[in-house]
Formats: C-alpha cells, structure tokens, sequence
C-alpha cells in the first residue's frame, strides 16, 4: 500500500481538520444506485486515486474531486454510505473556511458522514487493499 491519503479521506479528512472532528454516530440516509462489483469499485477507486496523487492542483479542488468520486459506481453493501460520503463532500467543498458558521456547519458535516466514511474506508482496506488511513506512520502491513 501507498503511503499516502487517499482522495476520498482527503475530502473528509480535510473537513475534519477545517472543524475538527469527534467520533459520532449520525445517520443520514442517501439514495443511492450502488449496483457496481467491488472488483470495478475497486480498480476505479485506485485509477482516480492515483490520478489525483500524480496531479495535486487537481487533488486541491475539492469539487473536482467529489464530482469524480461520484463517477464510480459503489457496491450495494457501501452505496448508501457512499452517497453520504459524496454529499458531504460536495457541501463541504462549497464551504468557506474563513466563515465560522460555515466551519460550524462542516463541523456538523464530517461528524454526520464520519460512521459512513468508516465504513466506506473498511470496505476499501479489506476488499480493495487500499488503506485510507495511511499516513506516513510508518505501518508496513504486507
């Protein structure tokens, strides 16, 4: 596994660090159209990934980015969490930081979507391999 963020947590993550976050259990219900084999979720999620990784101005729009998160069609086990994780994001990337209602407002955000995000986040390191939470700390499991 990389030693890096990957983009999806990177949305979040970046959240978190604009509200800093807590662990809360919300729950917020998406429609969403989760039909796609992991195997295809899989192998899209890590094409875009490094996409993003080997171009960082692109990585650094946060819109850009949900809008190609929500190109990839999510297994049914994750598709709600996913929509979740995707609507987050997209309101969070209208946010602005230098607003303290707005941090406020993500605040409220990373915690509604952090159970969806886990989830997601679980699916990829156990299905696909890819660790979301890999920060350069170190942890060589392989």
């Amino acid at each position: 596994a990389h030693m890096r963020r990957t983009i999806i947590g990177l949305i979040l993550v970046g959240a978190c660090a604009l509200a800093g976050c807590s662990d809360s259990e919300g729950d917020v219900g998406g429609d969403a159209a989760g039909s796609g084999s992991i195997e295809d979720f899989c192998s899209d999620f890590e094409e875009l990934d490094r996409r993003f990784d080997e171009d960082p101005e692109a990585a650094a729009d946060t819109a850009a980015v949900v809008d190609a998160l929500d190109e990839l069609d999510p297994p049914d086990e994750i598709a709600d969490d996913y929509a979740t994780v995707i609507d987050a994001g997209r309101r969070l990337a209208d946010l602005d930081p230098n607003d303290p209602a707005a941090v406020e407002e993500a605040q409220q955000l990373s915690e509604e979507a952090a159970a969806a995000q886990e989830r997601v986040s679980e699916l990829l390191e156990t299905e696909c391999g890819i660790d979301l939470t890999s920060s350069g700390d170190g942890d060589t499991s392989g």
